[in-house]
Formats: C-alpha cells, structure tokens, sequence
C-alpha cells in the first residue's frame, strides 16, 4: 500500500470484522435461528474482500474470495453448518488475520491450501448435503400475509464507500426486485470538474418502495452498505389503511427530506405563491427536491403518513490517542472551572454566578461524555476464552461449556487491554 495511513485504517478494519467473525462463528453452533449470523458473516467476509482487493492484497483478496463463496453455500441451504464447518471457518479466519499482519511464509502457504482444499471438498458435495434447519418463519407486527407496505429509504453513502470495495448499483438493482420502486438521485453534492475526484461518491438517493417482502428484506439490501453509508428506512403505511387519508403538504415533505429548514419554510409560507415555487425561485431547493415531494404525495395519496422516526445509526472510529486528548481536555476544563466558580464567589456578581453556574455544569457533562466514549463491555476479554475452549473441545472430542457473567459491565478500554494478558 502507498499510504501507511490508509494500511493502518485497512488492518484495523478487517482486524475488526475478524474478531466480529470469530464471535459469530462460535455462538452459531448454539444458535436456534442461524439466518442472521450467516448473513453477518457473508457481509464480513465481502468487506474484508473488496478492501483487500481496493489495497492490492490479492492473497487476502482470493483467499477471502472463496471463503464468502463457501459461505454464500451455507446461507442458501447447499451445506449444513457443523461443529466440523466450524472449526474449518476459524482456522481460515485465523489464516487471514495472520498474514494481515505478517508477510505470508512457507508455511502460511500450505496452511492456506490445506484450507482451500478443504472448502472446495466441502463445496463440491453441496448439492448432497442437508439443507440447514430453519425455524418456522415468525409473525412480525401481526403481518399479514402477501401485505403490501410503503418504505421510504434515504441512503446517504459516505464519500469513501467506493474506496470500500462496496458497489452502489447492485444495491438499487436489488431493490427494484423485491417490488415497484421510485429512486430519486441527487447531485447537488458533485464538485466542479477540477475538484472531482473519481474515487469519491457524491451521490445520495431517496427511494420509495411498495413490497411485500417486508422491512427485513429492504434492510438486507444495504447488508454491505451499512457501515459506510447513513440509511433512513421508514415504513410510511401498509396498504390496506382507509381511515384518515390526506396529503403531506410540500413543505412538511421538504423539511422532513431536509431539503429546507423549519424558518425557511416559515419564510415561504408568508408568500403568495405555490410553496415549491418560492423555494424553486429563492433557491432554497433544486427541482429534484420538488419532484421528489411531488411523487411522494402521489405515491401516499391513500395513506396515512405520521411516523416521523427515523432509523440508522452512523458510526465513526476514533484513535485512542484523540479520546486521550479529550479526557485531558476535559479535565482542563474542570481545573478551569473550579478557578472561576472561586472568583465568583468573591466577587459575588449575580450575571457571573449564573455564568459559572452555567459552565459547572456543561463542564460535568463534557466530563462525563468524554469518560463513557472510553467505555466498552467487559465481555470483549470473555470472548478469547470462548475461542480456547472451543478449540479444546474440538481437539478433545469434548462436549465443553463456558459459562461467564458481568460481561456487560463496562471499563475503560485501557484497563482491559491491561488485564487481558494476566487474565
């Protein structure tokens, strides 16, 4: 890799999915309902896959490769999972994180093709193995069967999910499959030409949808997209509602889509135009916006429309050091403010008493918030054991159960990573 930056981000990523998949494959011998374990471990390994492959590593690329395949396998139903299964997906994974690390030796070598031959003599009997056991499918919300309802997605990928080996266009092809589907895209981010870069996304998209496939099968769309992209799935209505019908009114359609702001809109409406109109002509909106909130009135026309709750996490990763500098900065500014709640007193002005007053207690929560961001589930030291107890079973032909307890208390994470080696 020509940037050391973008190796250390690459390493600590799929370092990351690794021991995500360790954790899946360990709890999926136990598990009742494997769909979405199987699912998580697919995802893992494209990622792993298409980064490796962004980066130039074409061992991590083709090992991984075949690997997802194998799993592809597994999660239509061509290979049963089994303990065996199990323990051939750690040592490929443990084959991965090693020459993520090191330079691949002789030896990594014919570990890697004692492991390949492996998975395609498992692969090739697919066709006779027994599909895996599924439980029965569950009611969600009291679904009817073949009940058509109406999902409105914003996706807003980050500008780097190209960079991520991640493929845009599969995904809107995949939802065009599960129903009818409104996609509107928006440019209003592309930069002037000089300033494109071709490695960049700039693209965002507000689909509607009307399936009966359920909200399970839109999210399962975006299985690889997640991690890099903000997605807002809301389910607007099911079909069958009669009561209460009416339009959303263009500004509301527009603020929700956050096309315009709350005072933009109150602007707007103390004209004596068509709302669009003005926003088109003060240059609020581009005429996609509009057409955009035109088509979803159309599209609810006979639905009612009040859920305004959005769904998707984004999330972002953070150095240790950067949190160390804000814990200190933190504690900075509790010095700090101890020294003027001090002065206050003395000079004992009402303003600058309601003043340091004030900042006491931004300065507790900012205090606060920088020590809980440090702050993760014990838990993460427990899952090393339930590997080595795994491995010692398999190698004894033992039925082994690990069992622990307070995994979800929360320590800083420089205490762990201090206890986990005496533990």
């Amino acid at each position: 890799m020509n940037n050391d930056m973008d190796n250390r981000i690459f390493i600590d990523e799929a370092s990351e999915l690794l021991d995500k998949m360790e954790e899946a494959l360990i709890a999926i011998s136990s598990s009742e309902d494997k769909t979405e374990l199987l699912n998580n471990l697919f995802r893992y390994l494209h990622t792993i896959k298409g980064s490796g492959s962004m980066f130039g590593l074409d061992n991590i690329t083709s090992f991984a490769h075949e690997f997802e395949s194998f799993f592809d396998n597994i999660r239509k139903g061509r290979i049963q999972i089994t303990d065996e299964i199990v323990a051939l997906s750690l040592k490929a994974k443990d084959y991965i994180k090693t020459i993520l690390y090191h330079e691949e030796s002789e030896e990594d070598i014919a570990a890697r093709n004692v492991i390949l031959d492996e998975l395609r003599t498992i692969s090739g009997k697919a066709d006779q193995t027994v599909m895996i056991k599924r439980n029965k499918p569950t009611v969600i919300n009291n679904k009817k069967s073949n009940e058509v309802e109406l999902f409105k997605i914003v996706f807003k990928p980050l500008k780097e999910i190209l960079k991520r080996g991640i493929k845009i266009f599969p995904i809107l092809e995949e939802l065009r499959q599960l129903g009818e589907t409104k996609i509107f895209s928006f440019t209003d981010c592309i930069p002037d030409f000089m300033d494109l870069d071709p490695e960049l996304s700039y693209l965002h998209w507000i689909i509607f949808i009307k399936t009966e496939k359920g909200e399970a099968s839109v999210k399962n769309a975006f299985v690889f997209a997640e991690y890099y992209s903000e997605i807002k799935i809301n389910k607007l209505s099911t079909m069958d509602e009669s009561e209460g019908l009416k339009y959303k009114k263009i500004g509301e359609i527009l603020i929700e889509n956050e096309f315009i702001t709350k005072d933009e809109a109150v602007y707007i409406n103390n004209e004596q135009k068509l709302f669009g109109e003005i926003a088109l002509e003060k240059g609020f909106i581009g005429e996609n916006a509009v057409e955009t909130a035109l088509e979803e009135q159309k599209i609810i026309k006979n639905i009612i429309s009040e859920q305004k709750e959005r769904i998707g996490n984004s999330t972002i990763r953070v150095k240790n050091s950067k949190l160390d500098d804000l814990l200190n900065l933190a504690g900075e500014f509790v010095t700090i403010q101890a020294r003027l709640m001090q002065e206050s007193t003395k000079i004992n002005d009402y303003e600058i008493n309601l003043i340091s007053e004030n900042f006491s207690r931004l300065t507790s929560e900012l205090r606060d918030i920088s020590m809980k961001l440090r702050m993760i589930p014990f838990s993460v030291t427990f899952n090393n054991f339930k590997r080595l107890v795994l491995d010692l079973s398999v190698s004894l032909d033992k039925k082994i159960n690990i069992e622990t307890r307070g995994g979800d208390t929360e320590v800083d994470k420089n205490i762990i990573d201090l206890l986990k080696d005496p533990i």
